[in-house]
């Protein structure tokens, strides 16, 4: 509501270090997807590093559908548009 973003995309992160710190991989992949979810906003290139993580998380968890969701994502941002 505030769109304070790249706060948002920062705190998302930070959960993600503490979820990755207490061996949840799943709460750490969801964390990443928030964060990146932020970083749409304003910082599209950072967005796509989380959602790599967040797939890199997700295929070792055998959540194969979030991943290959979250690879359509980073193709969309990567896209170049006219």
């Amino acid at each position: 509501m505030a769109k304070l973003w790249d706060e948002a995309g920062g705190t998302f992160l930070k959960l993600a270090e503490c979820h990755e710190a207490l061996e949840a991989k799943h709460d750490q992949a969801s964390a990443l997807t928030d964060a990146a979810n932020a970083f749409k906003k304003t910082h599209p290139k950072r967005a796509v590093e989380c959602l790599q993580r967040s797939v890199d998380a997700f295929v070792e968890l055998g959540r194969l559908s979030l991943a290959a969701k979250h690879n359509k994502d980073m193709a969309e941002l990567l896209e170049v548009r006219p």
